[in-house]
């Protein structure tokens, strides 16, 4: 939602919560493993499906190491795929998400 579309003083209501609760909360996004880029992030929730987070960590390096770029990853068979992802489980399934 673009900042334009809220009501007047929301964004910065908005900001001042968010102020808040990383206050109260801290910021577990880090420890997590979350991504700044979204198309990453996207692919990391999709690897931490049915994981813990350690897995999930493991899996996404394996899968970075193995390939260098998204492009890559879209142009390889899904059984190469699957098979860098085999630690996380569900390989096959979540290899055929992300090429998508």
């Amino acid at each position: 939602m673009k900042a334009s579309s809220l009501r007047p003083g929301a964004a910065a209501r908005l900001m001042e919560i968010d102020k808040v609760l990383e206050r109260a909360y801290g910021t577990p996004e880090r420890s997590l493993g979350n991504k700044d880029d979204p198309l990453d992030e996207s692919i990391y929730i999709i690897l931490s499906f049915q994981t813990d987070v350690a897995r999930a960590g493991t899996t996404w390096s394996n899968l970075r190491e193995a390939y260098s770029t998204w492009d890559a990853v879209e142009h390889a068979q899904v059984n190469s795929i699957a098979a860098v992802l085999r630690e996380g489980g569900l390989q096959y399934q979540k290899a055929r998400t992300i090429q998508h």
